[in-house]
């Protein structure tokens, strides 16, 4: 069996978004009490995100909400083409 050369666990944290009363959001950062294995890359999963304390939670936070802008988007443009295609449907049944 091979030995471990290389030291690949760091401290990670949490960054999830979050709404406050006023509808506005927010993103809190959550200490990770065990190190965990550095992974090659880090993806969002629902709102939170799971990365490396040596990004630190100012890119952490634009990687987060970059994502969750983009799903959004994408979300937006598949309302909107099934909305015209279903203006269109109905404006053919008339």
């Amino acid at each position: 069996m091979g030995e471990q050369i290389a030291f690949n666990k760091a401290l990670h944290y949490t960054a999830e978004v979050f709404e406050d009363d006023n509808g506005d959001y927010y993103v809190t950062h959550i200490k990770d009490l065990h190190m965990k294995l550095i992974r090659g890359e880090y993806i969002p999963i629902g709102n939170r995100l799971l990365y490396p304390k040596q990004w630190g939670t100012e890119k952490a936070e634009q990687v987060l909400l970059d994502y969750l802008i983009e799903q959004d988007e994408k979300l937006v443009q598949k309302a909107q083409t099934r909305l015209e295609k279903l203006k269109k449907c109905k404006n053919k049944n008339k």
